[in-house]
């Protein structure tokens, strides 16, 4: 059984490098575009779902404070 187990991980680990080395050799082919520019892209991305993010908050807060001025008027 332990023996299996060995098997197993060693087995596992060839595979894993196996992986590795074509995803290494598939990113190596790709290269037309400039990994600058594949930069620029994911932080262009991240700005917009910040500015998406930003801009849901600012409608929760406006939401929020309607209610509490309508609370606060009837509490009056």
């Amino acid at each position: 059984m332990v023996r299996e187990v060995k098997t197993y991980s060693l087995d596992s680990a060839s595979a894993l490098q196996v992986v590795e080395k074509s995803e290494k050799s598939s990113i190596r082919t790709r290269g037309s575009s400039s990994p600058f520019r594949c930069i620029a892209g994911l932080v262009q991305q991240m700005n917009l779902e910040k500015d998406q993010e930003l801009s849901v908050a600012r409608l929760r807060i406006e939401e929020l404070e309607a209610v509490l001025s309508s609370r606060k008027k009837e509490v009056k």
